[in-house]
């Protein structure tokens, strides 16, 4: 990816998990595969011509720091280390997806709610 529009995606987003008190996420930064995702997604937003300001990711990012610490309420929960290793693996591998297709489900709902589709 071009470093001008890298840098143009990452410099709002820095800013933006500052004021959400994610310094892990700010400090580790290209270290972090997640960060680099999501630097690349928003940078391709812009480079394809989608409007994307800093206040959607924001929003998105409240309701996935409540999945977070349910998360790890639930792995807490566990009994052994064990357990809550495979509780953590479960976690990443098999519930993304089911977040995923939550979110297209309440998509599907809300387009049939406003458009009667």
């Amino acid at each position: 990816m071009c470093e001008t529009i890298r840098r143009t995606a990452a410099s709002p987003l820095d800013r933006q998990l500052g004021e959400l008190g994610w310094a892990t996420a700010r400090e580790l930064g290209e270290l972090s595969p997640a960060y680099r995702s999501l630097v690349a997604s928003m940078a391709t937003l812009a480079r394809l011509g989608y409007p994307c300001d800093i206040e959607y990711p924001t929003q998105q990012a409240h309701f996935m720091e409540r999945a977070a610490v349910h998360d790890f309420d639930v792995m807490e929960s566990c009994a052994t280390e064990a357990e809550r290793v495979e509780n953590a693996v479960a976690s990443a591998v098999l519930y993304e997806p089911l977040l995923m297709s939550l979110r297209r489900l309440a998509q599907s709902e809300e387009s049939a709610r406003r458009y009667g589709l």
